[in-house]
């Protein structure tokens, strides 16, 4: 087997062992859900979108005052809400919050791509949003373990190398943050 194929399949097994335990996080943070949960949608004012000023402007389909022209949005067919989706290298988004935790449910998809996402400044984390089913929704990173009385911001950089999907975000033990 050569080289690129191994390292196909090693990201594949890598993914489904990911993804497997993401899912049993998710039903574990579920299951000890407490009413200080918050839901925090991709469209939501506390998100910012932004994209490198070296870039060129081109149109954009997002809807949101806080997308830029490297953002675009898309209908979730599973529910009333938006797909914020990203494919450019640098492209970027922060959320402020209070809390406990932070989970980010992203869109999996067959042409997914990577990024890295951080917490408070801290060593970027490299996410997947890859998947065989198309546009599937999943608990893509979870941080907990945070001092719910400090104020804490969760930054994602896409890195170009294929579609980036953000649904919503969990916060756990307080609320988000007006900018």
């Amino acid at each position: 087997m050569d080289p690129a194929s191994k390292r196909e399949l090693l990201h594949s097994r890598c993914a489904k062992l990911l993804h497997e335990t993401m899912r049993r996080i998710s039903t574990l943070l579920r299951n000890r859900a407490t009413s200080e949960s918050q839901r925090i949608e991709d469209s939501d004012a506390a998100v910012q979108y932004s994209s490198p000023d070296t870039l060129s402007a081109t149109s954009s389909s997002c809807s949101s005052p806080q997308c830029d022209d490297r953002w675009r949005t898309e209908q979730d067919d599973d529910s009333e809400n938006t797909v914020h989706y990203a494919s450019t290298n640098a492209t970027t988004l922060s959320l402020n919050f209070r809390g406990a935790s932070v989970s980010f449910y992203g869109r999996a998809t067959s042409n997914g791509g990577h990024g890295l996402i951080a917490v408070d400044g801290g060593t970027p984390n490299l996410i997947a949003f890859l998947s065989d089913q198309e546009h599937e929704t999943r608990m893509i990173f979870l941080r907990d373990a945070l001092d719910p009385e400090m104020d804490h911001t969760l930054s994602l950089q896409a890195l170009g190398d294929g579609e980036i999907g953000v649904d919503y975000f969990e916060i756990s033990g307080a609320q988000t943050l007006s900018q």
